[in-house]
């Protein structure tokens, strides 16, 4: 994190969700030049996870933790997203997601979220 309390997977996140799914809801077109940046940002902070995901469980080591669970709702956006083999194509990464996303606590979550 950067102090502001947003994860670098977070503000490409963030930024992707905004222009892939929010944007056209109210009929702007998404930007293809953002989009295309904020991918190669997130890939690049996915392959720093696959490394770290490779040697433990979970992103602060073999516990399951708030760096975890931080990741469950920009993720579930995104992973319904045409753009989400940049996750499932790392197979730690995929496998770390599978876990907290079919956890009984995000998958109450995720019911309650509007999608």
């Amino acid at each position: 994190m950067d102090g502001s309390g947003v994860s670098p997977i977070q503000s490409s996140n963030q930024a992707l969700i905004r222009q892939m799914i929010v944007n056209p809801i109210y009929g702007i077109a998404p930007d293809e030049k953002i989009i295309e940046i904020e991918l190669h940002n997130l890939a690049k902070v996915l392959d720093v996870y696959e490394e770290r995901l490779s040697e433990y469980k979970y992103l602060g080591g073999d516990f399951y933790s708030m760096a975890d669970l931080h990741h469950i709702p920009d993720l579930v956006y995104f992973m319904r997203s045409s753009k989400s083999p940049i996750v499932t194509s790392r197979p730690c990464v995929n496998a770390w997601w599978n876990d907290i996303s079919s956890r009984p606590a995000s998958v109450k979550v995720v019911e309650l979220m509007k999608l």
